[in-house]
């Protein structure tokens, strides 16, 4: 009897979907992108350990996919929340070397909002490119990277949990 009047409190207490911003609450049907297991680009070892099966990539540029296509910033889990409220989750990316990365996107149901990227370039030249990117809210995302003339998209779903994880004031490699 205690667990159904739980379920009705939270249920009864919590915000109902009509009552949550669009820009709060990820959209019910997002099209996420699936690894497709490409080989490394500019490598002949084959793809980093540990990332084989979340793997996505081309012959220039790749990055790991988060589990089922969800970033999930949840308490205690990675990632942080900014002091705007903005959800920053760290991403790896091998690409040819030389090429300089650039990173852009936004939320697919509404393109006015714009994902933010904070990128090291310290080792452009060796192929290797840690980056933070910025998600202003939660929702289905569309993320573009360009490395010379060769681009890579994906979907992503990027879920907030509670409160998140911790917080920090400003963003930094």
């Amino acid at each position: 009897m205690l667990r159904v009047f739980a379920i009705v409190s939270l249920v009864t207490v919590g915000p109902s979907p009509a009552m949550a911003s669009p820009q709060q609450r990820p959209s019910a049907e997002c099209p996420v992108t699936q690894p497709n297991h490409h080989s490394r680009p500019d490598r002949s070892d084959g793809m980093p350990a540990g990332m084989v099966e979340t793997w996505f990539g081309n012959s220039v540029l790749g990055t790991a996919l988060w589990a089922d296509g969800k970033v999930v910033f949840k308490p205690g889990g990675p990632g942080t929340v900014l002091s705007d409220g903005a959800l920053r989750m760290k991403f790896f990316w091998l690409k040819t070397r030389g090429t300089r990365l650039v990173v852009t996107g936004n939320r697919i149901d509404d393109a006015s909002v714009l994902l933010r990227t904070d990128i090291s370039h310290t080792f452009d030249s060796q192929g290797f490119q840690p980056s933070y990117l910025i998600f202003a809210t939660p929702g289905c995302w569309r993320v573009t990277a360009r490395a010379g003339d060769e681009t890579l998209s994906f979907v992503t779903l990027v879920v907030k949990i509670g409160n998140g994880p911790v917080s920090v004031r400003a963003p930094g490699l």
